[in-house]
């Protein structure tokens, strides 16, 4: 966490939060302020940021246990009598979750449910999975990149959406230590795992509730958390080789994808995470087109990019067709056009 908490300055009268608001704890976006018609939701994200005061966030980032960046990067705001948070889906805001100062969670009439997504996140590089938005926070002020979910049992399709073109990143389910926590952990795994997406699974130690409980005890630090997450429990999908799953630093990744695509990178993480890369047998086209969501013909293409790069050899078996193969991550080579044959014609 960046800086210490300083003794808080009394929230200004614009910012205060009415102590008879309604509150109910809610997973579905029906109740609490209106939307407004004909405002666009984007308009309406840029009047919550701007009625944010910096002491209020000071105040609530500091109550919360976690640092103001990773509000910001939440997109956090405040409206009427409680602080907002965007929920999107696609990259698209759809709705928004309120919060009173008492940590009760409302939304606004109009929206639906979405994911809340940090800014520069992506399914590539998320690491970890949250139930809520200031679990989100926490994860962001370790350091980790996170998308949060709305509610334990809700929107496991949005999750499944958000990562399918990244089957092998294998995020870290983090669920709150009670019923519904440790039952929405393990639905979503299913689901991702059935979907093609490995993950993993992890739940706070007791007494921590949730990951924000446990870092605001000032008991877990950035490395702990790494530690935790590489030993956590992975939910492989059907057909995966236990064991292994590629991470390539962030320079040589960005260097991959620069010169292949997002697509093929996929692709050779995909392979790499069968097996550890030294000629075991080809998965089957289908099964791969099944797992990255593309058709045979596209992983066909993908296949021949990442050969004319020399991350990916493979060989024809007697049977004629392609069934070996050998992964290689690096130092990826610049890919250069085939020539083209001349032939001269008397």
């Amino acid at each position: 966490m960046s800086g210490v908490c300083q003794e808080p300055k009394p929230l200004q009268a614009t910012d205060a939060l009415s102590d008879s608001a309604p509150v109910r704890h809610l997973e579905d976006v029906e109740d609490g302020e209106s939307l407004g018609e004909g405002i666009s939701l984007e308009t309406r994200q840029d009047e919550f940021v701007r009625a944010l005061s910096e002491n209020s966030l000071r105040n609530y980032a500091c109550g919360l246990g976690v640092n103001e960046k990773s509000l910001r990067a939440l997109g956090i705001g405040f409206g009427s009598y409680a602080f907002t948070f965007p929920m999107r889906q696609g990259g698209r805001i759809v709705g928004f979750r309120q919060r009173t100062r008492d940590g009760s969670k409302l939304a606004l009439a109009g929206g639906h449910l979405g994911l809340f997504v940090p800014e520069n996140v992506t399914g590539g590089n998320c690491r970890i999975i949250t139930e809520g938005e200031s679990d989100t926070a926490a994860a962001l002020t370790l350091g980790f990149s996170a998308v949060g979910r709305p509610g334990a049992m809700s929107a496991p399709a949005l999750v499944i959406d958000f990562f399918r073109p990244f089957p092998t990143a294998c995020p870290c389910i983090i669920g709150d230590n009670d019923e519904n926590g440790l039952k929405g952990v393990e639905n979503l795994a299913v689901a991702m795992a059935t979907a093609g997406i490995a993950c993993r699974k992890l739940f706070p130690p007791s007494p921590h509730k949730d990951l924000r409980d446990w870092l605001a005890l000032g008991q877990l630090t950035a490395d702990t958390l790494a530690a935790a997450i590489d030993a956590a429990e992975v939910i492989y999908p059907a057909g995966w080789t236990p064991g292994f799953f590629p991470v390539p630093n962030a320079p040589l990744r960005r260097g991959i994808i620069a010169k292949v695509g997002e697509g093929p990178f996929c692709l050779l993480c995909l392979l790499a995470s069968f097996n550890r890369g030294n000629g075991n047998i080809f998965p089957e086209r289908e099964t791969l087109a099944g797992l990255l969501g593309k058709t045979v013909s596209t992983v066909d293409r993908y296949k021949k990019v990442l050969e004319r790069a020399g991350l990916l050899k493979w060989r024809r078996g007697h049977t004629g067709r392609c069934n070996e193969y050998r992964v290689d991550f690096g130092p990826c080579k610049e890919i250069r056009p085939r020539k083209k044959k001349i032939i001269l014609t008397p």
